[in-house]
């Protein structure tokens, strides 16, 4: 009798075990969050199969309260980038508004391809008015602001001794112009030398264009730079 006891004793404590396993089973069917968040992807539908085995996410969660904010810094304004040093942020979509952002972390060196220091910045954003990834402009205070001229991409002819634009001189003869580019944003090209923007730059140069060509212009425009 004992032994038989003994057996279905064990007999109901695998049958325990299997009961809590099946329970702790089916606590996984409710996903909870380890923080307060908006649900911006969704990587499953109703209906799918999840399993320990299932090879992505199943949902992507964004706590957008705080934003942290990427920028690079050119060499030349490092000594900007200091822990706690206030900055602004401003958005294209929200022309006139302008946000406070504080730098809390460095990378603590350069990056030697764009020589450029990668810092992140702290952005409030507890009223939800700025959507998380968006693209913006961060000002730090002491920088200064300098106008960069700017000529449409197809005025520049690019020869083997560099980049060129064909300039009108006063008597009416093309003079080729090496230029030092800038930022490329497809139309147009910043130009950080060759150029003060007071010239009048040919727009469409064929490739033949020669120094001391003759040309004429029919209507004079003014100058293509723009600051």
């Amino acid at each position: 009798k004992q032994a038989d006891f003994a057996l279905k004793s064990a007999a109901v404590d695998a049958g325990q075990a299997r009961v809590k396993r099946l329970e702790e089973l089916k606590g996984f069917g409710r996903v909870i969050a380890p923080f307060e968040g908006t649900i911006t992807a969704r990587y499953t539908d109703v209906g799918d199969l999840i399993s320990t085995e299932t090879p992505h996410a199943l949902f992507k969660l964004a706590d957008t309260r705080t934003l942290r904010v990427f920028v690079r810094i050119p060499q030349t304004l490092t000594t900007l980038a200091t822990v706690g040093v206030p900055a602004e942020l401003t958005l294209d979509e929200k022309p006139g508004r302008h946000f406070a952002a504080t730098l809390v972390r460095s990378a603590g060196a350069l990056d030697p391809s764009s020589r450029t220091l990668l810092v992140e910045l702290s952005v409030d954003n507890s009223a939800g008015e700025i959507f998380a990834g968006s693209f913006g402009q961060v000002r730090f205070p002491g920088q200064v602001t300098n106008k960069i001229l700017s000529l449409p991409s197809n005025a520049l002819l690019f020869r083997p001794d560099g980049p060129q634009v064909g300039v009108v001189k006063p008597d009416e003869t093309v003079e080729l112009r090496p230029v030092k580019l800038g930022r490329d944003s497809g139309r147009q090209v910043e130009i950080l030398g060759g150029v003060s923007g007071n010239e009048r730059v040919i727009l469409n140069p064929r490739d033949s264009l020669t120094d001391h060509t003759r040309v004429r212009i029919a209507n004079a425009p003014p100058p293509v730079g723009k600051l």
